[in-house]
């Protein structure tokens, strides 16, 4: 199931993916990470914190 998401996410071209499940972002994370990949994995409570803080 991992291979598939990773798989998916590159052939979409993403720079980012958001989730709203910390275990899913882990694994998936972990995935991108080991294959090298540059997308980001961030859970959908940091992407907002961030907005409301200025960050990017």
């Amino acid at each position: 199931m991992l291979a598939r998401k990773l798989d998916d996410i590159e052939r979409i071209g993403a720079d980012l993916l958001v989730t709203g499940d910390a275990s899913c972002m882990t694994q998936i994370a972990g995935g991108l990470s080991r294959q090298g990949s540059p997308v980001k994995a961030r859970h959908l409570v940091e992407v907002l914190a961030n907005m409301v803080e200025g960050r990017p």
